[in-house]
């Protein structure tokens, strides 16, 4: 069985897919009674889902999964998470509640600390909160950007602009006010750049130095 989709563009790798099969309610549904085997196509990186894969009646469904609100109950249930791991870490942890899950962001030297021998400990945290808990490392330093430009943060492959309010449109960035390269800003507000290329060298210096990052 097929469990990892690589999708290239133009002859470069633009996104990486894990597949991982359960038994589910859909995304978006809420009977119990609607529960069918479920194909989650989840981000390689981030182990977010994106989509999910379904039948429903003859039709096939390829469903996108939009990321969560911080709704009330979701903003809850993740500060609930973080309260009860927290005793056990020393760098700090993120908390978000995706797909009906927690996604932990801690620390490479705090994760055995969470998970426990065995993982003994995570499986009686996640009995106690009734929520299931994937525990992931951080892979990346979120910092600000120069002026125009809002958070910018790298990863291990990706240094990755956040650019929300320009999401589907072209801008021209520039450092030291000269101009760098132009960019599409994807449907999501981001510009991701991969940490390879000459252009996202020439930003994490800008960013060390204080060197001012803008777009027009």
């Amino acid at each position: 069985m097929v469990d990892t989709v690589v999708f290239i563009d133009k002859g470069e790798v633009k996104k990486v897919y894990d597949l991982r099969f359960t038994v589910k309610v859909p995304h978006g549904m809420f009977q119990e009674d609607l529960a069918r085997p479920v194909i989650i196509v989840e981000d390689f990186e981030t182990k977010r889902p994106e989509y999910e894969i379904y039948t429903y009646g003859e039709q096939t469904v390829v469903m996108p999964i939009e990321k969560e609100a911080k709704m009330p109950e979701a903003k809850l249930a993740a500060d609930t998470v973080k309260r009860s791991l927290s005793r056990y870490v020393s760098d700090g942890i993120d908390v978000e509640i995706v797909g009906g899950r927690a996604l932990v962001y801690a620390s490479k030297k705090d994760i055995p600390k969470i998970i426990g021998r065995g993982g003994k400990r995570i499986e009686k945290i996640e009995g106690k909160l009734g929520i299931p808990i994937q525990v992931l490392e951080k892979t990346g330093e979120s910092r600000e950007g120069g002026e125009g430009i809002g958070e910018i943060y790298v990863t291990k492959k990706s240094l990755v602009i956040k650019l929300p309010e320009y999401a589907g449109e072209d801008v021209d960035i520039y450092v030291g006010g000269t101009y760098l390269f132009t960019a599409t800003v994807s449907k999501n507000g981001e510009v991701k750049i991969s940490r390879a290329s000459e252009f996202a060298r020439i930003i994490e210096n800008a960013l060390e130095s204080g060197e001012s990052i803008t777009i027009e």
